[in-house]
């Protein structure tokens, strides 16, 4: 088997990019820097180095892995597609990188506060459907993670500093900005949680290889 991910990342990455500062000149040499410009740039670097690329060669095995008796995971309906296990309170069972990822590309496609700061066209529900294989999923994380991108791209300041309002409900007084950057921070701990996942799946399973 592979070196585990997080042995691969260490040995790609020095110590300043892993803290995004090898990106820093980017963000300062741009023509009129802003604070959507340094959103994206802060986000797409920690996406792609520190979590999209350790997410290629997911398998189906690993993707449907249970870690735990009754994990939380996708499962097949009447209908022929995938369903999500529900969350049953007080003590959900531990979710497995099928149900994770489903619900990252959820928070990225169709979050109900980021549809209020985005619009109602916004929403793009079938990018949030669980998928049945670990290729389907990560395909529709790829565009979810796209689709976030230009609605993210498409704003201005003014936009940014715009108050959600009363549709928004316990959220009207937070801004675009706000939003915005509780999905960043929701898809930055998500994905590491996956990528967790994969390392521990590794270390369990390495002796079978």
């Amino acid at each position: 088997m592979e070196m585990p991910h997080c042995l691969l990342l260490l040995q790609r990455l020095s110590p300043a990019a892993s803290y995004g500062l090898e990106r820093a000149p980017t963000i300062g040499t741009v023509a009129e820097p802003s604070p959507r410009a340094s959103l994206l740039d802060n986000l797409d670097f920690r996406w792609t180095e520190l979590i999209r690329s350790r997410l290629e060669g997911l398998t189906d095995e690993e993707y449907l892995w249970e870690p735990a008796d009754g994990s939380l995971t996708v499962r097949p309906d009447k209908a022929g597609g995938f369903v999500l296990d529900p969350v049953t309170p007080p003590d959900p069972p531990l979710g497995n990188i099928a149900w994770r990822m489903a619900h990252l590309a959820s928070s990225l496609a169709t979050h109900p506060v980021a549809a209020v700061a985005f619009g109602p066209d916004w929403p793009a529900d079938q990018l949030a459907r669980p998928a049945g294989t670990a290729g389907e999923a990560l395909a529709r994380l790829d565009l979810a993670y796209a689709h976030w991108h230009r609605a993210v791209e498409a704003l201005d300041e003014a936009d940014l500093a715009r108050r959600l309002g009363p549709a928004a409900r316990a959220y009207a007084e937070s801004t675009v900005l706000d939003i915005i950057l509780h999905i960043h921070a929701e898809a930055l701990q998500r994905g590491a949680d996956l990528c967790l996942l994969r390392d521990l799946y590794w270390h369990l399973h390495r002796k079978e290889q």
